[in-house]
């Protein structure tokens, strides 16, 4: 930070110029230095920082692949006792569809069988 003209002057008058050149390139030169110093302690600490960071992001990365591969496993097993179920649901269908048909054909011919009577009874007595 640059010192303000009052306070140059007043250094120049109470120390004179030589000693007041000294000391502001003196503060100069500290300044320089300290922001040197702490540009390298920022950097230190954002690459700790960033291997941290890399460090948690790999951590969650297995993690995350850990939990898909046991989503996977469920869903599989899901899927397995689904299609199982499906199976078992088609098979028992199946074997209600033979019945049903069964019982139509008996209920058919317990129709026709008294309906060709009447028509043939029918047809003799008209005849």
């Amino acid at each position: 930070m640059p010192a303000s003209v009052r306070l140059l002057q007043k250094l120049q008058e109470t120390w004179g110029d030589e000693v007041t050149q000294d000391f502001v390139t003196w503060v100069s030169e500290a300044q320089s230095v300290n922001r040197a110093e702490l540009r390298e302690l920022a950097d230190l600490y954002f690459a700790r920082f960033g291997d941290r960071l890399d460090e948690r992001i790999a951590v969650l990365e297995e993690r995350i692949a850990a939990a898909e591969a046991r989503w996977q496993a469920a869903l599989a097993r899901l899927e397995g006792r689904l299609d199982a179920g499906l199976a078992g649901l088609r098979a028992d269908v199946a074997v209600q569809m033979r019945d049903q048909m069964k019982w139509m054909f008996v209920f058919w011919i317990g129709t026709l069988v008294p309906l060709a009577g009447l028509i043939i009874g029918l047809a003799r007595g008209w005849l």
